[in-house]
Order: structure tokens, then sequence, then C-alpha cells
């Protein structure tokens, strides 16, 4: 399938790189607000053509996908002409900034009957397929608690006035990092809503810094913290009525799924990291693309929306505004 793409920053690059793992994905095309900088992107990782102009892009009739990789607070925008186009979607998570940009969003894509996935790629790891696997056939039976932690020291590593720490580009630890446990408790617990939701969060500059919250699913219950100013060990433990889980660090790219049951079982099982993992999503989404999908069953547009719920009642807790929420 012919992709074009939209954004030249860092895991575009990883996109661009990870989707050589497919044989039959083309990266036909890619746009930047910068022409130069989308020339000289394109020239380097071996696109088809730079645009200067995103609409010339989408007139490319012979692009059937488009990847969106920018910073959260242009997602909007970007779907809405990416649709209006009849271009299917692939967008980089968080789908948008609160929950009515994201029902715009997905009522746009229905309307123009195609495919809009949130880029959620830890749901497609063959690590989360064997979890999944162990609980649909009874060997960890049931869930009880998760504790999950994602946490980067973007000081220590240089990166303060990056978008990371930019209220206006709709960032913070919690819609960087904590966005991937608000997506995991979800696959963990098949995408109900949490009947309650508490957090805490350590506030500079209008943003959260680093944080904690506790979903609770009907007596499962999920807790997960995530930072933007430590580093953290990046492990995820599930805990059931039959034993314990553990995925090993980093849990976001996983390698390794170990498990311990009560009875003396004892599992672990490796798999071989594959560059930066993102073609997992792409393969997927290329899948459902082929079958005429509007969404995709494992990153969903229910998920999607529970997700920016959970999100936007802990932001609601913390005080934490963008300046996008005067909009909705």
């Amino acid at each position: 399938m012919r992709w074009g793409i939209i954004g030249s920053g860092t895991i575009v690059t990883q996109f661009v790189n990870d989707t050589r793992q497919l044989n039959d994905t083309e990266l036909a095309a890619l746009y930047s607000r910068s022409a130069e900088k989308a020339a000289r992107f394109a020239a380097q990782h071996g696109i088809g053509k730079a645009y200067a102009s995103l609409q010339e892009m989408l007139a490319d009739s012979t692009i059937e996908n488009i990847y969106i990789g920018v910073p959260n607070n242009l997602h909007l925008d970007y779907v809405l002409q990416c649709v209006a186009a009849g271009k299917n979607v692939l967008c980089e998570k968080p789908m948008g900034i609160n929950q009515t940009q994201v029902q715009t969003m997905l009522q746009a894509a229905k309307q123009n009957h195609v495919l809009l996935m949130e880029g959620m790629w830890t749901r497609f790891f063959p690590v989360m397929h064997t979890l999944r696997g162990w609980f649909a056939d009874g060997t960890l039976g049931n869930l009880r608690a998760a504790n999950i932690s994602l946490g980067y020291n973007a000081i220590a590593a240089g990166e303060t006035a990056t978008w990371r720490f930019d209220l206006k580009s709709g960032f913070g630890a919690l819609m960087d990092m904590g966005v991937y446990g608000v997506h995991f408790a979800l696959d963990l617990c098949g995408g109900a809503a949490p009947t309650t939701i508490q957090g805490a969060a350590h506030i500079a500059n209008g943003l959260d810094y680093y944080n904690s919250y506790l979903l609770n699913f009907g007596g499962k219950l999920i807790s997960a913290s995530s930072s933007i100013v430590n580093d953290t060990d990046l492990t995820a433990k599930i805990y059931t009525d039959k034993g314990e889980v553990e995925i090993g660090a980093p849990w976001w790219y996983p390698t390794d799924i170990s498990l311990s049951l009560i009875s003396g079982e004892k599992r672990t099982i490796r798999f071989p990291r594959e560059a930066d993992g993102l073609h997992y999503e792409v393969q997927v989404f290329e899948q459902c693309a082929q079958r005429g999908l509007t969404e995709c069953p494992l990153s969903s547009h229910k998920n999607s929306l529970q997700a920016i719920a959970i999100m936007d009642e802990l932001r609601k807790q913390w005080h934490v505004r963008y300046p996008q929420d005067d909009q909705a």
C-alpha cells in the first residue's frame, strides 16, 4: 500500500525505518510545514516525493493511507483534511487533545467512510497477543490488579525546550507517557470504562511533570505512573487469582513476558526485537484498510474515546488545561 506522511521528526524517522520491514508498503510522499525540511528528509530516507502543500499530497489519488506524526495540537486539523480527501489515517497517540476533538475526528471519518486509527503501538506487539491469549484460555484466571510505570527524564536529556514541556502543544507527562498506561489498562479490562478515576500530579508551568493514577474497573485495580522528569523501571506487572505476570522493561516495547502461577508453573517467552516496532501496527492497519474496515478491532474508536475521557478527567482533577480546551 502507498503511504503519505505528515511530519519529519523523531517518530516519523522511526515510522519510516520500521516500515522497511514490510515488503508491500511503499512510502510515496511526505509533507512538512517546512518545504526545505520535507525535501531533505524525503531525500535522506528514500521517500518518493516531498510536498510543500498538504493539499497537493492529498490530491494524489494513488496514495491510500496517511501517517500523522506531529505534535498533539496539530492532529485535529490534519486528520480532518485527510479524511475529507478520502484517505485512511493512522494518527499518533493521543488522537486528540480532548474528547471533543476525538469525537469530531471519528465522526468525520465515519462520514467519509475511511479508516481512522489511533497509533497506540503497544497493543500490537507479540507479547500483548500472548498476554491476551493467557487470559482467554484461562491460564491466568481473573484479573485483580496491575502496576505500570513509564517515565523518561527529558530534562537530563536536554529536552526542556521541546514540545514535551509545551502547554500549547498539548503535552505533559500524561499526554506524552501516561497515555500508554491508560490504553494498557483498557486493554486488560476489555475496553470497559473505569468505575472510578483517581489521580495526583506535580504541576509546573501549567503541565503535569509527573503523576500517579488509579483506575478501578469494578474491583480490578490498575495503578500507573508517568513522568517526563524521571526515568522509571519501565516494567508492567499483572496480578490475578492464579498468579502473576511481568512484562520486562521496556514494557512499551516488550520482548519478554514471564508467568508465575500459584500452582508452581513458571514460563518465560522471549521475542526478538525488530527495529523500533512500529511495523506491527502498520501491518495490522494495512490489513484493516484492505478489508475495507473503518476501525481496527485492536485499536477501536471506543478505546480511543474511553482513553481520552479518562485523561480529560485526570487533567480536570489536576487543573491542567490546554488552550484547545477553551474551544471545546
